[in-house]
């Protein structure tokens, strides 16, 4: 059974430095927590003499990925848990996410009705809120609040212990994501005269690492460990993960659209809007698999081919939109096996990878159909569970090649 909670209480030295570490972590993967898997909206719950409150204005419940426990799913705007209080003066709290989640939830530590750090915006899956030094004392009682319309999704949360005369965290200038091309990385920290060090090979930064001095220039996948230290006094270790687009096959464009592994793969951590392509192959159910109830016009699954049944990609189709209307499977059930490119946000769906709100999407023509010199249209239906188009007497398979 995992630990719901740990007590490090004793502090790191690395030679005559001290380096913070979490005073305690809240668990919210192991079982003793009792969260419900149905959804509900207010519950307490308590674990290892820690208690929570859930106040949940749309739902909460447990979170599982192949029959484990991932974490608890809560939201959404001013859904709260309020959180115990610590025995010792709360210099940050971290929130950790789970893979996959939505990018979108922003959320903030309040104390009554006061918020008192900044507010994030879920990009990747873990989440640092300084408190303010005004907030810090023990035995305060802080609230993690949902502040927009999504839900938010965590793993764990932990407390860090004020340290006197600890300087301020590095930070970063640019967020941690997916890039497409090279960043230049500057650290800073609030504290004058303190000194950052950092590490570029995951190793946990010290005075021994390289002093930060001109911007890290980053153009592959790595992860920055950094650390402030003034007066042989560390701060906290912070880090940051910076993923580019290498081995992808698309790259988001409408001429070389990702492909349903390549969306697998940024697994949420592109914000923005792209195209992508797949063969439409049902309708989605929750973990990446195809659906096997009737259709549904609210949603498609695409696959990076057209007998695709798992880490299939969900994509919203909105309502009252042309989107809807021409690519939905209960009006249009021939639909199925066609491939397509949808330009839309890449963010969590039914617990996978998706693609949500598109605006435009473009039929691909099967090449060996389309050089077909009339225009007779094309008629399409299943044999043996394959999808066959006939055109001119001709049959060919979703790849546009014949059948013989």
């Amino acid at each position: 059974m995992k630990k719901i909670f740990s007590l490090l209480a004793a502090v790191l030295f690395a030679g005559s430095m001290m380096a913070q570490t979490p005073q305690v972590t809240l668990d919210f993967t192991d079982v003793g927590w009792g969260f419900p898997e149905s959804n509900t909206t207010t519950g307490d719950h308590t674990n290892g003499g820690y208690t929570i409150s859930i106040n949940a204005t749309n739902a909460y419940k447990v979170m599982k990925s192949g029959g484990a426990i991932t974490g608890l799913l809560y939201g959404k705007s001013g859904a709260t848990i309020q959180l115990p209080a610590m025995t010792f003066d709360v210099s940050k709290i971290v929130v950790k996410g789970i893979n996959g989640s939505s990018g979108k939830v922003t959320f903030n530590i309040f104390v009554g009705e006061n918020e008192v750090s900044t507010q994030a915006t879920s990009s990747l899956v873990d989440h640092e809120f300084p408190i303010a030094a005004e907030s810090q004392a023990a035995g305060t009682i802080y609230t993690i609040k949902v502040t927009n319309a999504n839900n938010a999704q965590i793993s764990a949360i932990e407390f860090y212990e004020a340290v006197a005369g600890a300087p301020a965290d590095p930070t970063f200038s640019v967020a941690e994501g997916v890039y497409m091309e090279a960043q230049n990385i500057e650290l800073a920290c609030e504290t004058e005269g303190a000194d950052i060090y950092y590490t570029l090979d995951g190793t946990t930064p010290s005075a021994e690492s390289t002093l930060y001095s001109t911007p890290i220039a980053l153009s592959s996948t790595t992860t920055i460990k950094a650390v402030a230290i003034k007066d042989n006094i560390s701060s906290g270790i912070v880090s940051a993960t910076y993923t580019f687009l290498e081995g992808f096959v698309g790259n988001g464009t409408e001429a070389n659209p990702f492909t349903v592994a390549d969306v697998y793969t940024l697994n949420n951590g592109l914000s923005g809007n792209y195209w992508v392509i797949g063969y439409i192959v049902g309708c989605a159910a929750n973990g990446g698999a195809l659906s096997t109830n009737d259709p549904v016009a609210s949603n498609l699954a695409l696959g990076d081919a057209s007998t695709q049944t798992e880490n299939i990609l969900p994509v919203q189709l909105p309502s009252n939109s042309e989107i809807r209307t021409n690519l939905n499977i209960v009006d249009n059930p021939t639909m199925v096996g066609t491939q397509v490119k949808i330009y839309g946000s890449l963010e969590a769906y039914f617990s996978a990878p998706g693609v949500k709100t598109p605006s435009a999407y473009a039929i691909v023509p099967a090449t060996a159909i389309n050089n077909t010199a009339d225009e007779v249209k094309a008629f399409k239906t299943i044999e043996n569970g394959q999808l066959v188009i006939i055109k001119n007497g001709v049959r060919y398979d979703a790849t546009g090649a014949v059948i013989r």
